[in-house]
């Protein structure tokens, strides 16, 4: 009866105050809508601003495809050269941190301008001693070629060079490597015995600054060549590794795109 009776007289208060009453609910419901408005404005801006707590931690999941749990601490000069300096190759989601981390670069949104992404086929490489790694982005292509976005990346910056695989006629392929905006750095030839050749370097890539690096080579100084220029760098890696011929066999685990972009960090890092 309690109960009953203060229910009656709250409905009763509830009529006598009507206007009061009917105020105070519609502020309650605009709030509402405010707080609503706000949590999907946060949403839709969500994607890369924010990387915390469970979200972050599920889009920064990396799937792994690739795992090598060796040490190699110490590398010979041919395991550099031939990617065996690949330590891991996962794929990633488009909103992964890295992935914004390239996205937030002038030169990136210059380089992909009216250029179709395939953005489920995200990969990066991971390299042996060193917190640098480089991110492979395919482009969709309906040609022969197979390009690719090979991106440099490490703490401080990003550098984004294009890789491309073209068919030979005869069999074997020509791998290319070109800046954004498709000036040659350098290529060569895999043939169809899988062995590679044909090196040749136009342009320098620049050094990619802001990485750890505890890069050593056995059987010489490691100073030898990372000093050098990228090209004059890799040409001293593959006369070491290759011979004058500068043709040795391919022995990567990985993809090309994958297998290069690890070996090229070698030369890269400043």
């Amino acid at each position: 009866m309690i109960a009953r009776r203060y229910l009656k007289k709250e409905g009763v208060l509830f009529i006598s105050k009507k206007n009061k009453s009917t105020t105070m609910l519609t502020t309650t419901r605009m709030g509402g809508v405010l707080v609503f408005t706000a949590a999907a404005i946060a949403l839709t801006v969500y994607g890369c601003s924010k990387n915390g707590n469970d979200r972050g931690s599920e889009k920064n999941h990396e799937e792994v495809l690739f795992e090598d749990g060796s040490d190699r601490s110490f590398q010979k000069p041919g395991e550099v050269l031939l990617g065996a300096n690949v330590k891991k190759v996962v794929k990633i989601q488009a909103d992964h941190s890295v992935v914004c981390q390239i996205q937030t670069s002038q030169e990136w949104k210059q380089a992909c301008s009216g250029v179709k992404l395939d953005l489920t086929q995200i990969k990066r490489t991971y390299v042996h001693s060193t917190d640098a790694s480089v991110v492979t982005i395919p482009i969709v292509s309906t040609g022969v070629t197979s390009e690719y976005f090979n991106v440099f990346v490490s703490r401080e910056n990003v550098l984004i060079t294009k890789f491309s695989e073209t068919p030979k006629d005869g069999g074997g392929t020509t791998c290319k490597v070109q800046s954004a905006s498709g000036e040659l750095y350098y290529q060569f030839d895999i043939n169809s015995q899988n062995l590679i050749g044909n090196w040749k370097f136009n342009k320098e890539l620049p050094k990619l600054t802001g990485a750890g690096k505890s890069l050593s080579l056995t059987g010489r100084d490691a100073t030898d060549c990372t000093k050098k220029k990228f090209n004059s760098c890799m040409t001293c890696v593959i006369v070491d590794v290759c011979g004058s011929d500068w043709i040795c066999a391919v022995a990567c685990g990985v993809a090309v795109p994958s297998c290069v972009g690890g070996a090229a960090l070698y030369c890269l890092i400043a």
